[in-house]
């Protein structure tokens, strides 16, 4: 992202003050398999970190979260 990365933008998400934010369901997808980002996304409250290649094990978690079917 050119203006800020995505932490960046996740820290500004929650500062927004709406009640709809709530539904919204934040997922990482990074080609970072550092520990320290992980760490961080945990500390942002963020449940969802996918590091690529993504796997069909590691997305089916977030579907169920997001209330996606699947087959």
């Amino acid at each position: 992202m050119p203006i800020m990365d995505g932490f960046s933008f996740i820290e500004a998400f929650k500062k927004v003050n709406s009640n709809k934010k709530e539904k919204v369901l934040i997922v990482i997808v990074s080609s970072s398999a550092d520990p320290k980002d992980l760490e961080r996304a945990k500390d942002l409250g963020i449940e969802h970190f996918l590091t690529k290649p993504i796997t069909e094990a590691a997305i089916r978690p977030v579907l169920d979260a997001a209330g996606v079917m699947w087959r």
